[in-house]
């Protein structure tokens, strides 16, 4: 389902989705009690990268346009995730 998420980003700990765990970090938008994942060309957005041509930058607001989904860390524990299909700086 396509999803419009406005939101600050946020720059914190990725889920460990493969074993071994292996420690990282990805942005994050928080809209009201949901967290979610940023995914762009099939990765989780990190430091330093860039959507449509947009350098991420932590505290950035963002209008957010995507699919939205669900990942499963090695846990069992469900994190929601947007696969991005437009960014917007506002």
């Amino acid at each position: 389902m396509i999803r419009e998420v406005r939101g600050r980003l946020r720059f914190g700990p990725s889920p460990c989705l493969e074993i071994p765990c292996m420690p990282g970090t990805a942005f994050q938008v928080r809209e009201g009690d949901d967290l979610w994942l940023l995914r762009y060309d099939g990765r989780l957005l990190d430091w330093g990268d860039e959507a449509e041509g947009i350098h991420l930058v932590e505290g950035m607001d963002v209008k957010l346009v995507g699919t939205e989904g669900v990942l499963k860390d090695m846990y069992g524990m469900e994190h929601l995730v947007m696969d991005l299909v437009r960014i917007e700086k506002i």
